[in-house]
């Protein structure tokens, strides 16, 4: 696709000193609005630079932008092809003292980002992630108790206003509970019959024949 040059006319850049000196609009912003239908967002923020009508505080920042000199960036894309291939772009940048966002440039431009197998297959990322892991364990863990503590909770007080007596009750094979034969308390097995353990313990009948089958041969 050629790109073609659209020239701006003399109301398109009245209306345009208008937003950004009067409305304090960013480029942004001004291609959101849809006023200036024939020219894009880099277009838009083109002129607004050759009229001087940016935001000063961006074109500061970008002269402060630390850049890696010309005799160093043969070393630094040697440094992402090997030693820093899995090295997170943050750390990267730490070590040559530029931007994370520079970091991920190079590694754009010239392929250089590693796979998601190779990420997490890399001592960086296990090291890195160790505690996130163990962390999420522990969410879930609490998140999977407070569950069925509420859940078991549940069904105490539907029993306990049941309007007749419980007759016949079946017992819970996993947390030894007894229930009414309902539906409500136990769950649906195969050939629409109620499994052998409720709604209220949270332990799967698999996990509980694998138990006992652990336990008949020991």
């Amino acid at each position: 696709m050629v790109k073609t040059f659209v020239f701006w006319t003399p109301e398109e850049v009245m209306l345009l000193k208008q937003l950004v000196r009067e409305r304090g609009m960013s480029a942004k912003k001004v291609n959101d609005l849809a006023k200036l239908p024939r020219h894009g967002l880099s277009g838009i923020s083109a002129k607004m630079s050759e009229l001087g009508i940016g935001n000063p505080e961006f074109g500061a920042r970008f002269k402060r932008a630390k850049r890696i000199p010309k005799a160093d960036k043969e070393r630094f894309v040697s440094f992402l092809r090997g030693e820093g291939r899995h090295m997170p772009s943050r750390d990267v940048a730490r070590r040559f003292g530029i931007r994370q966002g520079m970091v991920d440039y190079y590694r754009r431009r010239f392929d250089l980002h590693p796979s998601s197998k190779e990420r997490c297959s890399s001592l960086v990322f296990r090291v890195s992630h160790r505690d996130v892991v163990r962390a999420l364990r522990e969410g879930l863990g609490k998140y999977r108790d407070e569950f069925w503590e509420n859940q078991r909770a549940l069904l105490l007080e539907l029993l306990a206003n049941e309007d007749e007596p419980v007759e016949n009750p079946r017992t819970c094979k996993t947390c030894g509970s007894a229930w009414p034969l309902s539906e409500v308390y136990f769950y649906r097995a195969k050939g629409n019959r109620l499994a052998w353990y409720c709604r209220g313990c949270g332990i799967p009948s698999v996990r509980y024949k694998k138990r006992t089958k652990n336990n008949t041969a020991a």
